[in-house]
């Protein structure tokens, strides 16, 4: 106890006073290979003048304890790349886990190396590498401000892996113009170096030390010197793309005569730009982008739901640097931007100052419409700018402007964020907006928007409390807020004990307390949810919960109440994760109790019912290529009485993918979703629809890439396809509503 005492205050007194480990890589003459570190013991060639670097630390599950598996790793430079190796050794190499997967798909239960780079040195974003023990990469940016990775980050550079009898070897080569940085002659940058050994309990080791008892990732950074005179050089990078497709959908701009549209043969194209200006700023530019290649969304419920649900962005032109416009007010969600046409993105970081500037049309308002409307063929036009400053280590002040401008309707939001370390365990952050809105008919509405929150983060206690208040009149037509005209004051503890034992690493309890109420001081919803954590051996997690949850619905919400409701919600659940061997990794969750239903029968008021829900996902991996992923939703509402179900709906996902080689893959993603609706209790009707989406994918690296594939729908809807109010009719059989073949190449050209 005394020893893990004086770690804390050791790092606690470093990150205070300044002091960082430092290490000083050197320029080697010709680029190391793989064959350079076959030895393990000794190197050979090149790497004899690589930076060697030994002695990392865990994090987890054991704070500050060495790596539990010698882990050397060198560095070096030359004028065009930087170069990580890692000899990993392993006392039982026949355990390590390495699956040859797609390009950022690496299982979490992976054994993978890392390296991480600030390369910008202001402790705001980390650029990470990382690949498993066959190389399959892996990349992503860490914010310090969201505390988490955007993996959606994709940039070019190789890897190299090999097993050995005595463990593996990673060699990283990390070209410069792939990279962001001051354009200075002597640089002097943040870095981590990682490994994970996942059968350790998911043993997470660093250099230098990353302790869990500091609040932040990149104020415990070491420092990165002796790259001297390098430079991205002239960095221009043109990705054009032509694709081919043909077609069929459904065609319901006007609502009165729905009809099927075929297209036997379409020819696209479209062109993204990129430009590095002084080796910081990046400028892209987009003209038509083709989006038809992105990853479908993962399941998750979506009915039944009273507020809008959050997907996450997956387009590549959207993800880069996404970061720059982060705020705690989420005022920037570019899945509000359908189908552009034209588009221009500039972020990047000037000294002190980081910059985030986004225009970009949209043409989906004038393509939902039919031909004869008036706004046929208008497009929205959308805006955003942000400017963050550094005030000191892990603070800052920013401001942020959006704007979304059509046919003399507006939205325009904007204000001020601020987020400052209090010491080396508690940080603060304060957001502060306004949002002006004219509509189409002509109306108009203002208000403000405020956030607060303070975390605490440490190795036994974490503990986060917020408060959020929007006015009636706010809106943010460019962002995500789903919802208007609360206040809400929100904390949760969470305590963990750490026995780090052979079978129990950790347990401890969680407790979250939320209330709402709406600007007229009336209470909306009271929320009381403990809840109890064992992390078990074997990469195993298991937790159970219980919620108290009170909600009033109000009679200008629902028409069909003549006052206001107050419903009592309580349930219970679990929920477990394990990945015990190496084929196989498994989840579940389980809740069962009272919610309510928004979707009773047409003129009836929402009622308490009570439901059920789970969820089981399961990964096999059979062989070291094919993997098989299969996840199953399930939802059931009762009705009033509760002997009766007034709706089931079943999700069931299963995706099948098997890799070729690193480059070359075929995935098979096939999707069931049942809603059986019993309508004398709820006005859903009963539909049931299949999806199937095959893909051939042939990918250099980002940017250069061959994709053919064919996806089809499956619903139960009527061949008449007459409107309802619910929607199209729906029918006794599946129809083919839509399906399309297509074929994308791209080729990225770096200059």
């Amino acid at each position: 106890m005394r020893h893990l005492l004086l770690t804390a205050l050791l790092a606690a007194s470093r990150l205070l006073v300044g002091q960082t480990p430092m290490m000083t890589v050197r320029s080697i003459p010709s680029a190391p290979r793989i064959e350079d570190f076959m030895a393990m013991e000794h190197v050979t060639g090149s790497a004899r003048q690589m930076t060697r670097i030994e002695g990392l630390v865990q994090r987890h599950p054991v704070d500050n304890a060495p790596v539990s598996q010698r882990t050397v790793a060198y560095l070096g430079y030359d004028s065009t790349n930087l170069y990580v190796a890692y000899v990993c050794f392993d006392e039982e190499p026949s355990r390590i886990r390495a699956r040859l997967v797609s390009r950022d798909l690496i299982p979490n239960d992976d054994d993978t190396v890392a390296v991480m780079l600030d390369t910008l040195h202001d402790r705001k974003h980390l650029n990470g590498f990382q690949m498993n023990a066959l190389g399959v990469q892996n990349d992503g940016v860490w914010t310090e401000s969201d505390g988490s990775w955007d993996l959606s980050f994709d940039t070019v550079w190789t890897s190299q892996a090999r097993l050995t009898s005595h463990g593996y070897i990673a060699l990283f080569t990390i070209p410069f113009r792939s990279l962001r940085f001051q354009p200075k002659e002597n640089q002097v940058w943040g870095i981590f170096l990682y490994r994970n050994v996942p059968r350790n309990n998911n043993e997470e080791s660093y250099w230098p030390a990353y302790s869990s008892r500091i609040a932040g990732r990149t104020t415990q950074e070491g420092i990165l010197a002796g790259l001297s005179t390098i430079s991205r050089g002239r960095n221009v990078q043109f990705m054009p793309y032509a694709s081919f497709r043909s077609s069929k959908s459904i065609d319901t701009r006007d609502p009165a005569t729905p009809r099927f549209v075929t297209a036997p043969a379409e020819a696209n194209g479209g062109l993204d730009t990129k430009v590095v200006l002084k080796n910081s700023l990046v400028l892209d530019l987009t003209v038509n982008p083709d989006f038809s290649q992105v990853e479908s969304d993962q399941p998750q419920e979506t009915l039944n739901q009273r507020f809008e649900v959050f997907f996450p962005e997956k387009r590549p032109f959207f993800i880069e640097n996404a970061s720059y416009f982060n705020t705690p007010i989420n005022l920037l969600f570019t899945r509000r931007i359908v189908d552009p046409q034209f588009g221009a993105k500039l972020t990047g970081k000037i000294g002190k100052y980081a910059i985030g500037a986004l225009l970009i049309d949209d043409r989906s308002p004038g393509e939902v419409v039919s031909q004869d409307d008036p706004l046929h063929r208008t497009r929205a036009l959308f805006a955003a700018g942000r400017v963050n400053r550094d005030l000191r280590r892990d603070s800052s002040f920013g401001l942020m402007y959006t704007t979304r401008q059509y046919e003399g309707s507006g939205n325009d939001v904007g204000g001020a964020d601020l987020r400052f370390r209090l010491n080396t365990n508690w940080i603060v952050a304060a957001q502060a907006v306004a949002s002006t809105t004219t509509f189409l008919n002509g109306s108009h509405i203002s208000g403000p928007a405020y956030h607060v929150g303070l975390d605490r983060s440490g190795r036994t206690l974490t503990y986060d409390l917020s408060y959020d208040d929007r006015s009636p009149g706010f809106v943010t037509e460019a962002g995500f807020v789903n919802r208007v005209d609360l206040r809400q004051a929100a904390q949760t503890l969470t305590y963990r004990f750490r026995p780090e034992g052979k079978f129990v690493v950790s347990f401890g309890p969680d407790v979250l307390v939320t209330g709402i109420w709406n600007h007229d001081a009336t209470w909306l919803e009271h929320t009381y949810r403990p809840s109890f954590t064992f992390e078990l051996a074997r990469i195993t997690t298991l937790s159970f919960f219980f919620s108290d949850r009170n909600e009033q619905l109000l009679p200008r919400d629902f028409a069909a109440l003549r006052s206001g409701v107050a419903l009592h919600e309580p349930s219970v659940g679990l929920s477990a994760q394990t990945s015990p061997w190496r084929q196989l990794s498994a989840s579940v969750q389980y809740s069962r109790g009272d919610d309510i239903n928004f979707h009773p029968p047409t003129g009836a008021a929402p009622y308490k019912a009570a439901t059920t829900t789970s969820s089981v996902q399961l990964t096999v991996f059979p062989t070291r290529a094919l993997t098989w992923d299969t996840t199953y939703l399930f939802t059931q509402l009762s009705s009033p009485s509760r002997d009766r179900a007034a709706f089931n709906h079943h999700i069931i996902r299963t995706k099948w993918n098997y890799q070729f080689t690193r480059a070359l893959s075929t995935r098979v993603i096939m999707q069931y979703d049942a809603v059986l609706a019993n309508q004398a209790f709820t006005s859903l009707a009963t539909t049931k629809r299949f999806n199937a989406d095959f893909l051939l994918t042939y990918l250099v690296h980002p940017g250069t890439a061959v994709y053919i594939g064919y996806n089809s729908d499956l619903r139960n809807l009527d061949p008449i396809l007459a409107i309802t109010p619910a929607g199209l009719r729906t029918g006794p059989r599946l129809l083919d509503d839509g399906h399309q073949f297509f074929c994308k190449i791209s080729y990225l050209f770096r200059f």
